[in-house]
C-alpha cells in the first residue's frame, strides 16, 4: 500500500459579504450555463464587483442521447437545456481567475469519478496556484448512470472511486513522490507538480445530499455541499452530519457547510439568507432562475446574456450591502 492517507484541511478564512439585515454569510453565485451564455470572465468580473464571495461551475461532460432511468431531474422525459450546454468547469473557472482578484472559485460539482485522478490533480493544483489559493473543489460521484457508463465509470462503485480519487489527489499534492493502490485507483510512485498554493491543499466539499453524501462528508470531506430547497431541509441535513461526525469521532467544527439553493432575483429576500444561516450554512450558493431543480432551470435562458446580467445585478441589489 502506498501513500493513501489524507490530510484534513481547516475551513478557509474567506472574506464575508454583508447582506441586508446586519448578518454575515458567504454568498456565492452559480454560473448558470456554458460559454454560449454570458462568458465566465464577464460573469465573474460582475460577481466580484457586486460583492459575491465566490463563483461556482458544475459539469456534465456528456449527455446520453438515450436516458433510460426515471430521474427526478428530468422534465417531460428530458434534461433541461442548462444541463446540456454547461461548459467545462475548470476552463470556465480558469477564465474567471484571470480577471478577478478576490473571488473564490468553486466546482459545483466536479464529477471526479468521470476523470483520471492524476490528470485532475494536476489541473486543480495548477488552477489553485495560478489563482493564488482561491479554488474550492466541490466533488461529486455522479447520479446519471448512463453518463457514468459512457465515461467508462462503474456506477455501482462510484462512491468508492470518489473517495479513493480524493485520497490519491491529496497524496499527489504533497509535492513528494506518491503512489496509490486501491480497488478503483492504482498507480506507481509518481511526482505531480505544481503544488496547490496552500500548504494544506485544496479544500474538498462532498457535493451530495442524502445519507450517503452526509456519511462521506463526515468520513473524509472538508465540508458538505448539498442542493437544498428550504432552510428546514438544510437544518435536518446539518444535524445528521453532526450526528455522523459524533459517531466517527470527527470534529464537526472543522467542516464547512455550503448549500446550493435556487433563488428568483425578483423574490429574493435577506430573511431567507438569515434562515439558511440559522440552519447551519456557512455559505449559500445561489442558482439564478428559481428553485435549484431541473424544471426551474428553464426559467433562465442559457443563451440570454443580457437577462443573466440583469438578474445578477438585481439579486445583488436585493441581498448584498456594497
Amino acid at each position: 500500500m502506498g501513500r493513501r492517507g489524507f490530510r484534513l484541511c481547516s475551513p478557509p478564512s474567506h472574506a464575508q459579504a454583508a447582506f441586508r439585515g446586519g448578518r454575515t454569510l458567504k454568498l456565492g453565485i452559480n454560473y448558470p450555463a456554458g460559454p454560449t451564455s454570458l462568458p465566465p470572465a464577464r460573469f465573474a468580473q460582475l460577481a466580484e464587483a457586486l460583492g459575491f464571495e465566490s463563483i461556482w461551475a458544475g459539469e456534465h461532460p456528456v449527455i446520453p442521447a438515450e436516458i433510460r432511468g426515471d430521474y427526478p431531474q428530468l422534465v417531460d422525459g428530458d434534461l433541461p437545456e442548462a444541463y446540456k450546454r454547461v461548459g467545462d468547469p475548470l476552463i470556465c473557472l480558469a477564465q474567471a481567475a484571470a480577471v478577478t482578484e478576490r473571488l473564490k472559485l468553486g466546482t459545483g460539482v466536479c464529477l471526479v469519478t468521470e476523470r483520471n485522478p492524476l490528470l485532475l490533480a494536476k489541473e486543480l493544483a495548477t488552477l489553485d496556484a495560478l489563482s493564488k489559493g482561491r479554488l474550492i473543489l466541490g466533488a461529486g460521484a455522479g447520479w446519471l448512470r448512463e453518463e457514468l457508463e459512457a465515461m467508462g465509470t462503474d456506477f455501482a462503485t462510484r462512491w468508492l472511486r470518489l473517495r479513493e480519487s480524493v485520497e490519491a489527489m491529496r497524496a499527489l499534492w504533497s509535492g513528494e513522490p506518491a503512489e496509490y493502490h486501491g480497488e478503483c485507483i492504482d498507480f506507481p510512485p509518481v511526482l505531480c507538480e505544481p503544488r496547490p498554493a496552500r500548504p494544506e491543499g485544496i479544500p474538498v466539499l462532498v457535493g451530495a445530499g442524502g445519507p450517503r453524501g452526509i456519511a462521506e462528508a463526515a468520513a473524509w470531506g472538508d465540508g458538505w455541499y448539498p442542493v437544498v430547497d428550504s432552510p428546514e431541509s438544510l437544518a435536518r441535513g446539518v444535524e445528521a452530519l453532526r450526528a455522523r461526525c459524533a459517531e466517527t469521532d470527527r470534529d464537526f467544527g472543522r467542516l464547512e457547510v455550503s448549500a446550493l439553493v435556487g433563488v428568483s432575483a425578483a423574490s429574493a429576500e435577506p430573511s431567507l439568507l438569515r434562515a439558511y444561516e440559522a440552519a447551519g450554512a456557512h455559505r449559500l450558493v445561489v442558482a439564478l432562475g428559481g428553485d435549484a431543480d431541473a424544471s426551474s432551470l428553464r426559467a433562465l435562458d442559457p443563451l440570454d446574456a443580457a437577462h443573466t446580467e440583469r438578474s445578477l445585478e438585481e439579486l445583488a441589489g436585493r441581498l448584498l450591502d456594497r
